[in-house]
């Protein structure tokens, strides 16, 4: 049955259309594009951020130390993860793409606690547009009213966290008191997690593909990746664990491929340009779009949108992530487990902590993203 004869049938303001609503469309439609009016929101949120806050974003840099001749403090964002034996196994409860608020992201985490987790790990995204209303409504409270105020809880940003800016995920981690940071490593015994933010980059949502193929062109989506203060950072990090025979396991919220999905394109005018106010404010400095896609790892045309993040696998190198024992990411809403690809051996996506696609959408299907030695 769908929305439509449940309203003729029952009422458009009937508990039965509202309850049909919060489950079947609310986030998402039935069968096709969302019908729900908040999707406008993101749009609407980058449009402020550059209207009224000349176009700057909330992060924080690795800070750097060691005047007159500095360097990064990679001691910056590392903590301890819990010990774990053969006896005592540390429970993680991880999700992504969770914050929402809908009925079924709040039965996620009931089921989650009923497994007894010790702490819990969010890859990033609160909808619609991470204000700070929506990141205390959708995430701190439903986290604390489940879990209580004890339990560790620890994310990264999505591209959704950064569209109002980025402060309202900044202002949940302070009050939480957890990370210094959007990125952070857990360093135990045996294991570490290496979480990065690589949503600062994804923050732009009025890229409108429209008029010439042209303008088209500089209009398209721009692959993410990590600005040089966290790049240091990470590599460094991803070295101590190598150093210290510890199996690493990255966590971020996009992904570094994809199945379904071509990845964007290394370089385009406009998402190029709204980097340019932070940069010059400094909120995070980057040359990495002097690297163009014919240098990067595949040396693709400039065109391509592969299915492989090159930019990406360019800062992790397919010789560093054979020391990496699995990725874990979101932002598609799905749950995929990979083979070994691209050089990473264990990739894994669970991208659905809340929002399921439309029933008609295959998110099993094999992108058309051919001619890339990744096949």
């Amino acid at each position: 049955m769908n929305f439509a004869r449940v309203c003729e049938l029952h009422g458009w303001d009937s508990p039965m259309a509202h309850a049909f609503y919060e489950r079947g469309i609310y986030l998402t439609g039935e069968q096709g594009p969302p019908v729900d009016a908040g999707w406008l929101e993101p749009f609407l949120s980058t449009a402020k951020v550059y209207a009224t806050k000349s176009g700057l974003h909330t992060y924080r840099k690795v800070p750097l130390k060691g005047w007159p001749t500095p360097s990064y403090d990679y001691n910056f964002a590392v903590y301890k993860l819990p010990d774990c034996n053969r006896t005592k196994k540390l429970k993680i409860g991880l999700v992504s793409d969770w914050a929402s608020g809908s009925p079924q992201a709040i039965q996620l985490i009931q089921e989650m606690k009923k497994e007894n987790v010790d702490m819990v790990l969010h890859l990033g995204d609160t909808y619609y547009s991470g204000t700070p209303g929506e990141a205390r409504q959708f995430f701190l409270e439903p986290m604390r009213a489940v879990f209580g105020e004890k339990m560790p809880m620890v994310q990264v940003p999505g591209n959704h966290d950064y569209y109002d800016g980025g402060q309202g995920f900044f202002d949940v981690i302070d009050e939480l008191g957890q990370q210094e940071a959007s990125f952070f490593c857990l360093r135990g015994k045996y294991w570490q997690i290496l979480a990065i933010d690589t949503g600062l980059l994804d923050n732009f949502n009025l890229n409108i593909a429209m008029g010439s193929e042209e303008m088209k062109r500089q209009l398209e989506n721009v692959m993410t990746f990590l600005p040089e203060d966290q790049y240091k950072w990470a590599r460094h990090q991803l070295k101590v664990g190598k150093n210290k025979g510890l199996k690493t396991i990255m966590m971020s919220h996009h992904q570094l491929f994809s199945r379904a999905y071509g990845m964007g394109v290394p370089n385009a005018d406009v998402k190029e340009a709204s980097t340019i106010p932070d940069r010059m404010h400094y909120t995070y400095f980057t040359n990495e779009f002097e690297t163009k896609s014919e240098a990067l790892p595949g040396h693709l045309g400039p065109d391509a949108k592969p299915p492989v993040n090159t930019r990406l696998l360019g800062q992790f190198p397919e010789e560093v992530l054979k020391d990496v024992t699995a990725w874990y990411w979101g932002h598609e809403h799905a749950s995929l487990l990979f083979e070994p690809y691209a050089g990473l051996e264990r990739g894994r996506c669970i991208g659905n902590g809340a929002i399921g696609d439309p029933a008609n959408e295959d998110v099993y299907r094999t992108s058309d993203c051919g001619g890339t030695p990744w096949g």
